[in-house]
């Protein structure tokens, strides 16, 4: 379950760090200074890509929270439940006071997934020659592996293919810049999440209750109607 965790949160940093530098482009000294034309720093693909750029970024947004808050959260309730059901309590008090604990560690694992993470990603560990291939300064990152597995780039003839991976290119940015990608890939499981778990678990039940009262009121009204005429 951690490891889900940690691979998915990675997953989103990755796919951040992507939207804003390789395909927002605010690497290129154009865009800085575009962003800087406009009072800005250039951390959002919408300099680039205007209002479709921030779409995208909110899209990424409401992945994360349905991916990590709302999937996350019933696999959670499924593996807690799972291993409650191995240690065969006989009192259900026994059984619920499992079930919290184990939700209640596995909430701690996230928190501390997100330390590991930032621990690891924000700051700089060691001076890279920035001018050498991707391939050479990144070639024993794990996203740089995967990324060239999944894309099947040949390092030898693209030396610096997969170079806007997460932990290739965090060497490349100053440490605000590191900070806020880091603070978008958290973005929407700290704050979307809870507002479409608010939305599933109260707006919705409201809606459908209203829409069944509505429909109960309208049956009633053409039952009777229905009934006088059948009277007349």
């Amino acid at each position: 379950f951690w490891a889900l965790c940690i691979t998915i949160l990675c997953s989103f940093v990755n796919l951040n760090m992507h939207l804003i530098y390789a395909w927002g482009g605010c690497l290129d000294e154009e865009m800085q200074q575009k962003a800087a034309a406009m009072g800005q720093d250039c951390d959002s693909p919408k300099i680039k890509h205007g209002s479709w750029g921030l779409v995208v970024e909110w899209l990424s947004h409401f992945m994360m929270a349905i991916s990590f808050g709302l999937g996350m959260n019933m696999v959670s309730n499924k593996l807690v439940n799972l291993l409650a059901s191995f240690r065969n309590y006989k009192k259900e008090y026994d059984r619920q006071l499992f079930k919290y604990l184990s939700l209640g560690v596995q909430v701690l694992s996230k928190v501390g997934m997100l330390f590991i993470i930032g621990f690891i990603f924000l700051p700089e560990w060691a001076r890279l020659d920035r001018d050498s291939p991707a391939a050479q300064r990144c070639g024993s990152n794990p996203d740089y592996i995967i990324c060239t597995i999944l894309t099947q780039c040949d390092t030898v003839l693209d030396p610096n293919c997969c170079s806007h991976t997460a932990l290739c290119l965090a060497p490349e940015l100053k440490r605000e810049q590191r900070q806020v990608i880091f603070e978008k890939s958290i973005y929407g499981a700290f704050f979307v999440s809870p507002i479409l778990r608010m939305i599933v678990m109260v707006f919705i039940p409201w809606l459908a209750g209203r829409v069944e009262q509505f429909l109960v009121g309208v049956t009633h009204s053409l039952c009777a109607l229905c009934h006088a005429q059948m009277r007349v």
